[in-house]
């Protein structure tokens, strides 16, 4: 049970660290990224949450301490409050938005179970009673901002921004990552660039009843590709009964065995490298995102499959160190603390964290949130908020924003999980495969 449940969320949280990287207006000064004045537009309470003077935004994030007495997590992300909290003082001490101060509410929450996270999203979305929440929760609580509260939101990762989510949002729901369709093409594209396709069987996988639609689009671009599926499998178990997800999976892996599939894409969020493992079956496994794999690690023996990669933004684990708007962000941290964050390499070598995780997910949802406000004007609302986002075009380091496209991700980095990877090494767990794909249909 908790494997499966512990595979769910780590996947959604870690992938969001391997997509996130801070933003910088294309008009905004380096020392306050996003933050000007409203010149002499009136400012009026035009939507909730906020006032002629004010914005509240909501930050949600995760409470890893009860993961990290299990032993499952060993270093955690950093002061997540303290952060959110320095890069918006300092948004503040440069003008706010548009001439308005932001006014933060936290809330903090569970991985495990979905009590917490929708108490949280409670709490930011009628409690407070914020215009909008960043970084947002795990699996589809997403919905609780987006659909149940028509909050806007900016965050959510390529397993949560799936076409029927994204129907039913009933506010503006921005991301760095891209769209689980877009993601798909990137995905077969960058596999085919690479070999990954011609001269292999396919199938393909996904768990839980929505993802079928992926499936489908999976389908659809593989047979653009020239590379049809020879099969394709859903196990659409409940993500709580372990006994009879595994049951499917060994169906599963004798239907694929039957086919002769030796390559296998799961558009799902899950990789069944246990149950895979333990059929005695081990086809080259590619996901749409490498977080999946970070999380899978724990729980899957990864190391006995030829390849396991999936997608990410950039092959390079310091990243955000060449970004303007990280440096920036560490910079503020720095004033307000003296307290200096390492990228995770160094991190990971320490056995303890400085912040670079909480960093990039405070720092790259406040920026895209600011830049998106302050491109709305003095009259924001849902509405404007929305067009302000798509009116962004490319944002430097994480991708472009555009009419209908609120998912900014377009550069696609195929990833594989390194099988001499050990925590505590100070080493990269994903090694990049060839050059990477620019994807932005």
């Amino acid at each position: 049970m908790l494997v499966r449940s512990v595979r769910r969320w780590s996947a959604t949280l870690i992938v969001v660290v391997l997509a996130a990287a801070c933003t910088t207006s294309k008009s905004s000064s380096s020392s306050a990224p996003g933050a000007t004045s409203s010149g002499s537009a009136a400012l009026t309470a035009s939507a909730r949450g906020v006032t002629a003077n004010t914005i509240k935004i909501g930050f949600s994030y995760i409470d890893l301490e009860a993961l990290a007495k299990t032993g499952i997590i060993k270093i955690d992300h950093g002061p997540y409050e303290q952060i959110i909290n320095a890069l918006v003082d300092d948004i503040n001490a440069h003008g706010g938005v548009n001439g308005r101060k932001l006014v933060l509410f936290t809330a903090k929450y569970s991985p495990i179970g979905n009590t917490e996270q929708l108490a949280a999203c409670a709490k930011l979305t009628e409690d407070d009673q914020v215009f909008a929440v960043l970084n947002g929760f795990l699996g589809d609580n997403n919905l609780c901002v987006v659909q149940q509260h028509a909050t806007a939101l900016v965050g959510g990762t390529t397993t949560q921004l799936t076409p029927a989510n994204l129907a039913k949002a009933n506010a503006p729901w921005a991301s760095t990552a891209a769209t689980s369709e877009r993601s798909i093409d990137a995905l077969v594209k960058a596999m085919d660039k690479n070999g990954a396709l011609k001269g292999h069987t396919i199938g393909v996988y996904a768990a839980q009843i929505a993802n079928k639609p992926l499936i489908d689009a999976a389908v659809k671009a593989l047979t653009a590709a020239g590379s049809p599926p020879a099969a394709t499998a859903l196990n659409d178990a409940p993500d709580n009964d372990v006994q009879a997800a595994t049951a499917q999976d060994k169906v599963i892996v004798q239907r694929f065995t039957d086919a002769h599939v030796d390559t296998v894409i799961d558009v799902g969020q899950f990789i069944p490298g246990a149950d895979f493992d333990n059929a005695g079956y081990h086809p080259s496994l590619y996901t749409l995102e490498a977080g999946n794999i970070a999380a899978a690690a724990f729980t899957n023996p990864l190391a006995k499959f030829p390849i396991v990669a999936g997608l990410g933004a950039s092959g390079d684990p310091t990243a955000e160190f060449k970004n303007p708007a990280f440096v920036h962000c560490a910079a503020v941290w720095k004033e307000a603390t003296g307290k200096v964050i390492e990228n995770q390499l160094q991190e990971d070598l320490a056995g303890k964290s400085s912040g670079d995780v909480a960093m990039q997910i405070a720092c790259s949802n406040l920026q895209v949130f600011v830049l998106g406000a302050t491109a709305a004007g003095a009259n924001l609302d849902n509405a404007t908020f929305e067009k302000g986002i798509e009116s962004l075009g490319r944002v430097p380091s994480i991708g472009s924003f555009g009419p209908n496209k609120l998912d900014a991700q377009d550069t696609f980095q195929l990833l594989k999980f390194d099988p001499t990877w050990k925590q505590g090494q100070g080493k990269p767990q994903l090694l990049p495969i060839g050059q990477p794909v620019v994807f932005t249909g």
